[in-house]
């Protein structure tokens, strides 16, 4: 959901970030200074389970960069169910992305359970 180039359609702490200092928080300077860290807490969730979805190849370059609403208009259209969670939603930051990835973990658990050890061949 929250794409790799954020910068142009997702606000941080109500401020838009450089495409250069999103991709470099080392270069923020001014205002800016401060929310070095959020911008590197925000790059590390990217390529967390709880952001990443599955689209088809239509509507994959649809939504692509784009915003938040500007997503869940095309993510109405998938009809794969993992992308339903997003329909209860009202904005995407890094805490919605941590509790969605804690969702789909309990779910691959226990859809996937962890064999007992004490079976192993």
């Amino acid at each position: 959901m929250l794409p790799q180039n954020w910068a142009a359609h997702w606000l941080l702490k109500g401020k838009v970030i450089p495409a250069g200092v999103a991709s470099f928080p080392h270069l923020a300077k001014d205002d800016l200074v401060e929310l070095g860290d959020i911008i590197r807490l925000r790059n590390a969730t990217l390529q967390t389970l709880g952001n990443l979805t599955l689209l088809n190849k239509y509507l994959n370059p649809a939504a692509s960069n784009g915003s938040f609403e500007a997503k869940l208009i095309e993510y109405k259209n998938s009809v794969m169910r993992l992308n339903r969670h997003f329909e209860s939603e009202s904005g995407w930051d890094e805490d919605a992305i941590t509790r969605r990835g804690k969702l789909l973990g309990e779910a691959v658990c226990k859809i996937w359970p962890r064999s007992d050890a004490s079976h192993a061949v």
